[in-house]
Formats: C-alpha cells, structure tokens, sequence
C-alpha cells in the first residue's frame, strides 16, 4: 500500500483523490497504483540480480490488460492456467516463451494449445497428466518442455483450506518419488522435463516454510543432476 496515502481527510492513489474517482465511476470501483506494481517488481528484480531468474506473474491473480502490460513492459513473463489466460497475455504481445501454463487438471485440448503456442514449459502434476502430454506431443510431432510439480510435505501454517504442499494435499507429485519420476520422463516419447517446480499455499506471511520446501527442492535438484 506504497502509494495510498492521506492527504488530509481524503484517501490517494498516488496523486489521485480517490473521492473524485468515486464521484465520477461511482462504487465500488477498484483502483490500482502503477508505482507500487513497479516497485514490488523491482525490489524482486533486485534481490535476484545475482542469479539467473525470471519472473512469471500469476494471471490469475488479476488478468486486467492494462495491468499485464506494465508487468510486461518491466521485464516479467507470465504463468497461466487455461487458454483464456494464455490468450489474455498473448493479446497483449507476451511471447508464449516467456510463459508458464500450469493448473490441475489440464483437459487434452489445453495442452495441445499451449504446445502449439509454444510456451516456456508446462507444469506437469502427475504420471497420468505427464503420459498424456507425451501423447499429445508426439501427435503434433513436438518436444513438449515440462516442469514437474513435487509436494514437498511442508505446512505452510495456513489455513488447511489453501494448503497444498503438505504430503495429503492431493496436488503434484511426492518429492521422494521425484528421482524415479524424472527417470520415467526421461525415457518417455516427446518428453524434455527441464525442472521441478512447488506450491505449498496462500496467504502466507513468513518465510521459515518457504526456506524448508525450497531447501528440499535444492536437495532434489542435487542427486537428480547427480
């Protein structure tokens, strides 16, 4: 809430008097600060300055047009998680490389969509969902890049609801049956898995259950490589 502010009795968006906006669109309307958009990108930009990284923006988080393109214009990518998503940030001149599709339950004619565009990798979120994106890559005679989603079995102290990486949520793959995972991939027809990717909830407000599922994933990612 960088840029709202008081100004004396009356709320701003930056300059904006808030009380005239309501007055002329009437309520609720919903407004949005450009500056604190660039400024949250930014501080993440700088604190990845030193290693390879690239930012991908969650349409489904807010898929306002104008918004996703001061997303894009700052150098960021997207992840999207249906065709309408992938087509929203395509209208707006993304590039599909630069463009995760992720989701559950990715019906056969989404992945032959997003394959066709030529996304960056797909979120792939079990041996069933891997088998069929091999199927239809092979179809279109097309190497399908995928990331594999892996639970990492850590409770991010929300609420159980918007939990989804402890080891009963139903989502992605068990980190411990990744090795045996990846080896099924790589033998797989129309298959380049590149990486490993998790999700374990929303809302959340520290960074102690980001440190233990990120620090799984590094020790993953070092006897996998190895």
């Amino acid at each position: 809430m960088d840029h709202f502010q008081r100004q004396g009795p009356t709320l701003h968006c930056e300059d904006v008097n808030l009380h005239h906006v309501a007055q002329r669109f009437g309520t609720p309307t919903y407004v949005y600060s450009k500056a604190t958009i660039t400024r949250h990108i930014k501080v993440l930009q700088e604190a990845l300055a030193d290693l390879p990284h690239h930012i991908c923006y969650a349409v489904k988080a807010n898929g306002n047009l104008s918004i996703l393109e001061i997303i894009q214009d700052l150098g960021c990518g997207f992840d999207a998680v249906s065709v309408g998503e992938l087509k929203r940030v395509e209208h707006i001149g993304a590039d599909p490389k630069q463009v995760i599709f992720s989701g559950v339950g990715k019906r056969d004619d989404e992945i032959k969509s997003a394959l066709e565009s030529g996304v960056l990798y797909i979120c792939v979120e079990s041996e069933e969902e891997l088998e069929a994106v091999s199927k239809i890559a092979q179809s279109l005679k097309l190497t399908a890049p995928v990331s594999v989603r892996v639970n990492p079995d850590v409770d991010a102290g929300t609420h159980e609801k918007i939990t989804t990486g402890r080891k009963e949520n139903k989502f992605g793959v068990d980190i411990a049956a990744a090795p045996a995972f990846f080896a099924a991939a790589a033998d797989m027809a129309g298959i380049d898995a590149r990486s490993m990717s998790l999700h374990i909830g929303s809302q959340i407000t520290q960074l102690e259950p980001f440190e233990r599922a990120y620090r799984g994933l590094r020790e993953m990612t070092l006897a996998l490589r190895a």
